[in-house]
């Protein structure tokens, strides 16, 4: 289907710059995305082809932010504990307390880096 074709283009960009979108938390290794459309089924694809990456932050510009993960680490909990969000262990979702609209991606990913806490990957 179309949103396969979607998916995999997507997902092929994402890991290609993987090491750039990279986020840590808790010894756990992420990335950061922005705005990704069906963060679903993206962010599934994604962590099935990159088994070195435990999940996914996906930021909106309204600061709301999606968690996802593939068994690897419970975003419920950090989405709880960092965004007073919650869901499930593999798809869970918040808020920024205290957000601040950014168009620099560097800028996000302190942003997102500091809330995550230090880098300890």
């Amino acid at each position: 289907t179309i949103d396969n074709l979607t998916s995999r283009y997507i997902v092929k960009l994402l890991s290609d710059k993987k090491d750039e979108l990279k986020v840590y938390y808790r010894g756990k290794v992420g990335i950061l995305t922005t705005q990704v459309p069906n963060i679903s089924v993206i962010g599934n694809d994604f962590l099935m082809a990159n088994p070195d990456i435990a999940f996914i932050i996906d930021l909106s510009n309204r600061g709301t932010v999606s968690l996802r993960s593939s068994n690897r680490i419970d975003v419920s909990q950090m989405a709880k504990q960092l965004f007073d969000g919650g869901g499930h262990p593999n798809a869970a979702g918040g808020r920024l307390k205290e957000y601040k609209e950014q168009f620099d991606y560097t800028e996000m990913k302190r942003m997102i880096q500091s809330v995550l806490g230090p880098v300890d990957a």
